[in-house]
């Protein structure tokens, strides 16, 4: 599978989509996810699980997005809390998607070395930012709240429908894509209302 993805409507246009967005069980707040579908003979694993061959294994499978790959897969096999009172982080061990082929949790690392070595303070801060949205969902039926996760989640589907290329149309800055976003959902509210 050649891996060009340059906008997130190509996420979840794809045939079968290569994401899917739904409301989490215990939140109800939309999530988006990687859809592990059955890939090969046995197994699920994700749709960018790429074989290689090596002189060690006749072959492996190999990320095949690690430089762009998402928060989930970048902190795993760590999972993350924050609490909303103190603003303080939590991290817990959790058991990595089964059949990952990207995890390696057999090394014994320091959790503050992990966050160091792979860069992961900016991705957190930038999660942190994007959660905010979460607030403008609040006392919103599920249907409202799928449709503003595609909103968070797929927002460059909006670019492409008014026949913008996003990734000329679409801020650099983290910021400013946060915040239209947030307007987004906020017009998309008041137009429900």
């Amino acid at each position: 599978m050649k891996l060009d993805l340059t906008d997130t409507a190509k996420l979840f246009r794809n045939d079968p989509p290569l994401a899917v967005i739904y409301l989490g069980d215990q939140s109800g707040m939309p999530q988006a996810s990687l859809d592990f579908r059955k890939n090969g003979r046995y197994r699920k694993i994700c749709p960018f699980a790429q074989i290689i061959s090596t002189k060690k294994y006749r072959f492996k499978l190999e990320c095949g997005i690690h430089k762009i790959k998402p928060l989930a897969c970048r902190i795993s096999p760590l999972g993350r809390l924050k609490s909303p009172d103190s603003n303080k982080n939590y991290f817990f061990i959790q058991k990595p998607v089964q059949d990952c082929c990207c995890v390696n949790s057999n090394k014994r690392i320091r959790i503050k070395d992990y966050i160091k070595d792979n860069g992961l303070k900016e991705y957190f801060i930038n999660r942190d930012k994007a959660s905010e949205s979460y607030t403008l969902l609040f006392d919103t039926p599920p249907q409202f709240k799928y449709i503003a996760g595609f909103l968070m989640f797929n927002f460059d589907e909006i670019y492409l429908s008014q026949g913008f290329n996003p990734n000329e149309v679409r801020p650099d800055d983290f910021d400013i894509l946060i915040q239209e976003i947030k307007k987004l959902i906020l017009e998309f509210k008041n137009y429900v209302r």
